[in-house]
Parts: C-alpha cells; structure tokens; sequence
C-alpha cells in the first residue's frame, strides 16, 4: 500500500493493514530523523494493533554521491539502522523526473542514466521480494527469509 510521505491516520491505518513496511528516505538531516519517527511508530503498531507488522528495510533515494553531506547521512543512517538500510541506494537522476512527466515507465526511458536507474530498482525489488517473502495462506512451508 503506497502512502504519502507522513505519518498521518491514513499510513497507520495502512501499515497496521500490512505485513512489512518499506521506509523511503533521503541522505538529509530531517530525512534521518523522519526515517527514526516512522521505525519508532512502526514498533508502535506492531505493539499494540498489528503484531506481524516488521520495517522491511529503508531505500535511500535520490542520493548525490559525490555530496559529502549525503555520505555522511547515509554512514547515519546506517550506523543507526544497520542492515535495514537496503542497497543500492538510488541516485538522483532527472531520467526518472522526465520519464514521470512523461507519464512513461522508467525502464523504457531512453538512454544510459535511465537504464542505470531502472537497474537498480530491479535490484532493490529483487532483494525485497528475497527478504520480504512471508507465509501466504495454503502454501506448506512458505517462511520468511532474513535479509541477505
């Protein structure tokens, strides 16, 4: 379930609906700290309305690597959050702007910086699909696999 960036009525509702939560954030002092308030009230919830809820992971999006403001964020990030932090992280690329404004997916988008990024969400979803699998209701044996 895609939910605004906040931790509103409607994202709890939605979470507690839910099995695993993706955190999106970005390398940024405020982005940090919003990825730590939506752990925290992940745990909240799976407290109190949704015991299976889990945090799958956290993607860092649109990250600038020469920036040394950004390495130093995500070295934050992954400092406080270790393995949930999920690679790759995903750079900032203006393929992915035009091709939303376009209307168009990402992986036809022409050229090298469009396929680039179109990799990497291939990569992100293969990990998520590997860590997230859980128990689907009739399937013997189906358990859920820790990240890799």
């Amino acid at each position: 379930i895609d939910c605004a960036p906040s931790l509103n009525a409607l994202t709890r509702t939605a979470w507690a609906a839910s099995d695993r939560v993706i955190v999106i954030t970005e390398p940024g002092l405020f982005s940090v700290a919003a990825a730590d308030r939506a752990l925290r009230a992940i745990e909240e919830i799976r407290r109190g309305l949704s015991p299976r809820l889990q945090p799958l992971g956290i993607v860092v999006n649109r990250v600038r690597p020469q920036s040394i403001e950004h390495q130093f964020r995500i070295k934050e990030l992954r400092d406080m959050f270790g393995p949930l932090v999920l690679t790759p992280q995903l750079p900032e690329r203006t393929s992915l702007q035009q091709a939303q404004g376009a209307a168009k997916p990402l992986h036809i988008w022409p050229g090298d910086s469009a396929q680039e990024l179109a990799a990497d969400f291939d990569s992100l979803l293969d990990r998520i699909v590997r860590t997230g699998r859980i128990p689907v209701a009739g399937t013997p044996g189906a358990a859920a696999t820790p990240a890799s």
